[in-house]
């Protein structure tokens, strides 16, 4: 039987039995278990009516919220999946970052925290498109080579600076609106010789 408890209590608006976020048990299941270890006598009523079984419905509710807690606690620990622990996330990772463009959501959010924990740095390509990537870009990037007498005459004519640009073509993204963010940060790791380009 529900019984619900009184607002501003145990928990506001919370009927017994239902399962609270990612609890695996419900109210009523820590209910049944807290009255299974009770001892038995006339001084230990078991009807739903009896005032102790509505502290124990009362209790149930605290250790179904304490089992979700902890099971969210898990889920938070991963940036992809964080929720209340974003605030430490963003506080580990100095967010929010100007380079990366203003936070307007979670998910954003959590980009971001997963962005500023994948660039750990580096020069290659396959770095730079999965930093694009994490931001929610698919990319190309083209390099350019001087242009000497054995280059195909069907080559561009580079001169002596061109090996130092590279230019980024996006492909396709799923945050359109993050195409400064992605500026910015790759001025930020991009080799400090090498100039960049996006046309």
């Amino acid at each position: 039987m529900s019984y619900y408890v009184t607002p501003g209590y145990w928990a506001p608006g919370y009927v017994v039995g239902e399962v609270f976020n990612h609890s695996k048990y419900s109210a009523t299941d820590y209910a049944a278990a807290m009255r299974m270890l009770l001892p038995r006598g006339k001084v230990w009523p078991t009807d739903s009516s009896s005032t102790q079984s509505k502290v124990i419905d009362g209790l149930a509710i605290t250790a179904q919220r304490s089992d979700s807690a902890a099971v969210d606690l898990v889920t938070g620990a991963f940036p992809s999946t964080a929720d209340q622990l974003i605030p430490e996330w963003n506080k580990t990772l100095g967010l929010p970052d100007s380079g990366l463009g203003t936070i307007t959501s979670t998910s954003v959010n959590r980009q971001q925290i997963l962005t500023k924990l994948t660039a750990t740095g580096g020069q290659s390509i396959a770095y730079f498109q999965s930093l694009a990537s994490a931001l929610g870009f698919t990319i190309s990037i083209t390099e350019f080579v001087r242009h000497t007498v054995s280059t195909p005459v069907s080559q561009p004519i580079n001169g002596i600076y061109w090996p130092f640009g590279w230019k980024v073509t996006v492909l396709s993204s799923t945050t359109p609106s993050n195409l400064q963010s992605l500026k910015a940060i790759f001025n930020r790791y991009k080799p400090a010789h090498t100039v960049l380009y996006f046309p």
